[in-house]
């Protein structure tokens, strides 16, 4: 960041807020960020790139219907962007409206058919409506548009999921793994419809607390969700750790078993 850290964001052109955002949101800070962009829409409320960072922040904070409004507002002041669209697709399936997000990539792919990112949310739709086949067309080709920042998810079977998830567990703080149930995790593929519009479909992990005396925690892992992530086995045993570990930091009822 260098000097320009102590210039205040009135002070900055669009390009350096929205570089500034970027390097927030790498370093972890999405509330930072948002605030950054509030204060820059205020000056440059037109300024649909301003939009999307915002909606970006919000969405990597947890706040997915705010980030949708963000999404729409940067499409709806570049309705020939087709990376806004995808990103409004993408905060529509976070929400759990899947068939509303195929249509909004539908047409982020009709303005743009060699969009990386509309490629790789709609592999995404395809996976949550069932079309594995063609899910994999998708991820495969974002990943020949733009493999710096897409690929084709780790898949692997249910025995070798469950054997890096016991790798992972064996990784973790005794307390963390009596918080989250034990070494008996729950694998599922995808999040319940059920519990789709509640929380973020693209959840990996949940936990569940019992309710009789006897029953005790009751931790799921999303498969799909996090094999999305990850390049390899490494990577799989890796992000189920971060996973399990993040869980058990910011759910207060496991810290406090």
């Amino acid at each position: 960041m260098g000097s320009d850290v102590s210039r205040t964001s009135t002070e900055l052109s669009v390009d350096e807020v929205l570089d500034r955002v970027d390097w927030l949101l790498e370093e972890g800070e999405p509330d930072k960020a948002r605030r950054l962009c509030r204060r820059a829409i205020r000056q440059h409320g037109r300024e649909e790139r301003l939009w999307i960072a915002y909606g970006d922040s919000l969405s990597e904070g947890g706040r997915f219907r705010e980030a949708l409004k963000a999404f729409e507002r940067g499409a709806e002041l570049a309705p020939s962007w087709a990376l806004a669209h995808a990103k409004c697709a993408e905060a529509l399936l976070e929400v759990g409206r899947v068939e509303a997000a195929e249509e909004s990539v539908s047409l982020a792919l009709a303005l743009d058919r060699d969009d990386g990112h509309a490629s790789f949310v709609r592999a995404m739709v395809h996976e949550f409506m069932g079309r594995d086949d063609l899910a994999d067309f998708w991820y495969r080709r974002a990943a020949r548009l733009d493999g710096d920042n897409y690929f084709r998810p780790h898949r692997t079977s249910w025995e070798r999921f469950s054997a890096a998830a016991g790798e992972a567990v064996s990784m973790l703080p005794p307390q963390a793994t009596r918080a989250l149930g034990g070494r008996k995790l729950r694998v599922r593929e995808l999040p319940s419809r059920t519990s789709r519009g509640l929380e973020s479909i693209l959840r990996m992990c949940e936990t569940v607390r019992g309710t009789g005396e006897e029953e005790g925690p009751r931790t799921y892992l999303y498969r799909r969700n996090i094999e999305r992530v990850c390049r390899d086995r490494h990577d799989l045993v890796e992000q189920i750790y971060l996973t399990l570990l993040n869980e058990y930091r910011t759910d207060p009822r496991a810290s406090n078993s």
